[in-house]
Order: structure tokens, then C-alpha cells, then sequence
């Protein structure tokens, strides 16, 4: 136990080292230029940076704790951080694609925001929009070098800078696309985030708790019945002592699984997973969905044909399903196939929704059209998913309290039958 302690120990001192020799090595990258050539290795450290800060999450806990009750402590560690930086990252991708709007409408450069923003930034991020700022000085196309980098820019980001590059655009479009549409507000972006944290939480304290039961609680409670001779079938074969072993077991199998499912769709757009992630995926599809109306409605407005504007969307996306169902639904308006009908043929929108758009192209109403239709997407999606957890989350404090009944139980029979056993007959 003591080696593999010292074992942990040392394993973490080099990952503490290793870890804050990367990030010197971030920083000073961040205050230096960054050619676009250079991303996929600062891509590289940037993982590798990664990997040793969850490898530390799993390592410490082990130098104090059991191996069972450190993978419980971990799993809440790593959801804790890929949390933080998820939360983080969304903030940071806004504040740069919000300046560099706020750059195009005011005149200002571009380059400089970008250069200030991967300055200020030593993540992944500040490198990109550093060498996205360099890519431009020397003149590269916008939209490869968008691919190049994979910079998370919004489509009304790409054309505000496509605005201030060409000077064809109308007056009259120039300040629907600097100023952009109905944008997302934080809640809506963020409001299953919390509550399934939460959830997630609970499910790895009470596999804490199991874990530490089993670990010291149950082993010891043996030892003292077996050493006064008290043996009690009700103790030794109990229901829930095999049923406790399995439980993280299963609880482990159920999240992996929700994740393999959940990357399985993030590649493939599949419509029929949402039926096998039926709390999950239709609010994060119908964030989706609203952004693409959004980014749409943005191109409309800039005066782009339905294919340009298909083709502006598919420049900044990199979620392949998505990409991939953009394509298609390009390819199908580049044959002549009405919007409408491309974009639900292709699992873009819901094929009620056709009917809006079809009526809306009509009627010259397309891009306020396309920001409502986005705005009722994902309120029926939000009210869907506030019913699903109004019926989960009660259910799982019953779990949480049948956990509870079941331990005091098993503790109040072990007192029991220590008491009568050494009760003097």
C-alpha cells in the first residue's frame, strides 16, 4: 500500500512539473507571433497540456485514498474542470467574436483585436485568433483560412469581416450584418448545463458512498461478527452487499455508454439517436438548430442566395454532422429545391417548419422569419426538457433516499445482532 502510495507520489511531482513547464511554454507562445503553418502543433501541446491535468486529477487523489474510492474523486474532478472550461471557452468565444463585430462597425482593425485577444488568452483559443490575425495581414482567403485554423467565428462575425473587406454590399445590409440578429442570451446557451452537473454529482457521491461501504464499513462489521462468533445469515448473504459492489459498476458502464452515444451523434447528426438520449440531445439540437436560423437569417439579410448562405454556415461549423447535413442541404439548393424543403429533407429543421419558411420566402419575410422559427425551436425544446427533469430529479432523490434506507438498515441489523448475540442469556 505504502509503494504504491510513494508510486502516485512521485508519478504526480513529474506530471506538477511537466505541467507548468507547458504552461510557461503556452504563455510565452500566446505573447509571440503565431503563423497559421504552426497551429497544428500548438494544437498538439495543447492536448498534451490537457492530458497531464486530468492524468494529475487521477493520480493525487491515489496517493491518499483507496483505488476505488479514487476513481470516484477523479470522475467528479474531471466533470468539475471539463465544466469550468467549457464554460470558459463559450465565454471566450463570444467576447472575441462580439469584438471582432465590434471592430467592423466601428472601422477598426481587425488584426489588432485578434492580436490583443490571443495575447491576453494562453489557451488554444489565443493561438488561433492570433494566427487567424497573421493569416489575414498576409492577405489568405477568409474561408480556408477559417478551415485551416477551425477559429470558432460566428457566421455573422464571418460576414461582418466579409462586409468590411468588399464594399458591394448595400448600405441598408451593412447594419443587419454588424449588428446581427436576436442573439442567444447566456440562460438559453447554458440551462441544462447546471442541472445535469448536478445530477451527475449525486450519481458519483452516492457511488462514493457505496464505495467507501464497501470498502472499510462492510469488511469491518464482518470482522467483528466473525471474532464473537455471532455469525448471521441475514449479514452474511444480504441482498444489497452484492447488489453495492455492482452499482458503480453499472453506474460507470450507463455514463460511458451516454457519452459514446452522445459522440456517436455529435459525428453522425443521426436523427434517431435523440430516442436513446431523449433528456440530452433535443435541447442541445435545438441550440443548434437556433443558431444555424440565426447565422441564415444573418446571410439573408447580407443579401446571399439561399446556396451562399448555406455555404457562409458550413464555413463555421466544425461539428461534422452538422457539416455534413449542411452540405447536403447546399447541394440540394444549388439543384433548385426551395429552402424550405432542403433544409427539413435534410434533419436541419423540423418538417413543420418547411411550411413557415416556404410561406416566409413568399412574403420577402425570410430572415425575421427564420429568428422566430429558432426562437419557438428552442422553447418547446427548454419547456420538454424542464418536464423531464421535473420528473428525474424527484426520482432520483427517492434513489438517493432508498441508498439511505438501505445502509441504515443494514447498520441497525448489525447492531441487532451484536447486541443480542452479547447480551448476557
Amino acid at each position: 500500500m505504502i509503494g504504491m502510495q510513494l508510486f502516485f507520489l512521485g508519478i504526480s511531482i513529474l506530471g506538477i512539473v511537466v505541467m507548468a513547464v507547458l504552461y510557461a511554454i503556452r504563455w510565452l507562445a500566446g505573447q509571440g507571433a503565431i503563423p497559421p503553418e504552426r497551429i497544428p502543433a500548438r494544437q498538439g501541446l495543447e492536448i498534451f497540456y490537457r492530458i497531464v491535468i486530468y492524468g494529475l486529477c487521477l493520480t493525487l487523489p491515489a496517493i491518499f485514498l483507496p483505488i476505488f474510492v479514487t476513481f470516484v474523486f477523479s470522475a467528479i474532478f474531471i466533470g468539475v474542470m471539463f465544466q469550468w472550461r467549457s464554460l470558459s471557452h463559450r465565454e471566450a468565444v463570444q467576447t472575441l467574436n462580439e469584438s471582432i463585430r465590434l471592430a467592423c462597425r466601428n472601422e477598426g482593425s481587425i488584426t489588432k483585436v485578434a492580436n490583443g485577444f490571443g495575447a491576453r488568452n494562453a489557451t488554444f483559443l489565443g493561438a488561433q485568433a492570433n494566427a487567424f490575425a497573421i493569416g489575414l495581414e498576409r492577405g489568405a482567403d477568409l474561408v480556408p483560412l477559417i478551415h485551416w485554423l477551425q477559429i470558432p467565428l460566428e457566421t455573422e462575425t464571418l460576414l461582418a469581416i466579409q462586409h468590411k473587406k468588399d464594399s458591394t454590399w448595400s448600405t441598408a445590409s451593412k447594419r443587419e450584418v454588424l449588428l446581427g440578429g436576436v442573439r442567444l442570451d447566456a440562460d438559453d446557451q447554458y440551462s441544462a448545463t447546471p442541472l445535469w452537473s448536478y445530477f451527475f454529482t449525486v450519481m458519483l457521491f452516492i457511488n462514493l458512498l457505496i464505495l467507501f461501504l464497501v470498502t472499510f464499513i462492510v469488511p469491518t462489521m464482518k470482522e467483528m461478527i466473525e471474532e464473537f462468533d455471532l455469525g448471521s445469515p441475514a449479514l452474511d448473504n444480504h441482498w444489497f452487499t452484492l447488489g453495492f459492489i455492482n452499482v458503480p459498476i453499472i453506474s460507470i458502464m450507463l455514463m460511458f455508454g451516454w457519452g459514446m452515444l452522445r459522440l456517436t451523434y455529435w459525428l453522425t447528426n443521426w436523427q434517431w439517436l435523440r430516442w436513446l438520449l431523449p433528456f440530452s440531445v433535443p435541447i442541445k439540437r435545438a441550440q443548434r438548430q437556433s443558431e444555424w436560423l440565426n447565422g441564415l437569417a444573418a446571410a439573408v439579410d447580407a443579401g446571399q442566395e439561399s446556396s451562399q448562405a448555406l455555404h457562409s454556415l458550413i464555413a463555421t461549423y466544425r461539428d461534422p454532422g452538422a457539416v455534413r447535413s449542411l452540405r447536403l442541404a447546399a447541394t440540394k439548393t444549388e439543384q433548385g429545391m426551395p429552402l424550405s424543403l432542403a433544409l427539413s429533407s435534410s434533419g436541419l429543421i423540423p418538417r413543420r417548419s418547411a411550411t413557415w419558411i416556404e410561406a416566409a420566402t413568399k412574403t420577402d419575410h425570410l430572415a425575421s422569419s427564420l429568428r422566430q422559427i429558432g426562437r419557438d425551436l428552442q422553447r418547446r425544446a427548454q419547456m420538454r426538457f424542464n418536464s423531464a427533469t421535473a420528473i428525474l430529479f424527484p426520482l432520483s432523490v427517492i434513489v438517493c433516499g432508498t441508498v439511505v434506507l438501505a445502509v441504515g438498515h443494514y447498520l441497525f441489523l448489525f447492531l441487532t445482532t451484536l447486541i443480542t448475540g452479547l447480551a448476557p442469556s
